[in-house]
């Protein structure tokens, strides 16, 4: 988003009471600040998918102030935010490029496609199932893993 596309304003969105959202936050901030770009301390909009959800981002399409980019934590909320935007007529990604995170099959429904970053939904079935049987075994394991992901572009960032 940065070095492609050239963005400079950048807000990310998304709850941050889940350990992976804030990975993914703190990922956001070290991309800013990889790049020389302000560095927030909380996300733009720290909202959770209820009917008053989205606050700070409706204040900034009242006020006209949108960041260039729209960074959300879950394809869900991208999906959310997309249709957002389209009610108050603005354009995705030509005003704003709105990405997400996690591959869901909607994403690649919407429209425009939605531009995130795909996680291996199968390996994560594989290893709780690996981690429920060996810890019904007895058998110990990390507290955590990290599997690989990868970016998946749709037209939601403004590359096709």
């Amino acid at each position: 988003m940065i070095g492609y596309h050239g963005y400079r304003s950048l807000a990310f969105l998304g709850e941050l009471a889940a350990p992976d959202i804030g990975a993914r936050f703190k990922g956001f901030q070290v991309a800013l600040a990889a790049h020389g770009l302000p560095v927030p301390e909380e996300p733009f909009d720290t909202t959770v998918l209820t009917q008053d959800s989205l606050r700070s981002l409706r204040d900034a399409i009242a006020s006209g102030d949108l960041p260039d980019a729209l960074v959300c934590a879950t394809d869900q909320l991208a999906l959310t935010v997309l249709d957002l935007l389209a009610r108050h007529d603005i354009r995705v990604p030509r005003d704003v490029a709105v990405t997400g995170f996690d591959g869901i099959i909607a994403g690649r429904l919407s429209n425009p496609t939605l531009t995130t970053v795909r996680q291996p939904f199968a390996s994560m079935g594989r290893l709780a199932v690996r981690i429920l049987t060996d810890t019904a075994a007895g058998l110990g394991h990390p507290k955590s893993y990290v599997l690989p992901t990868r970016v998946v572009i749709g037209g939601s960032c403004g590359c096709l």
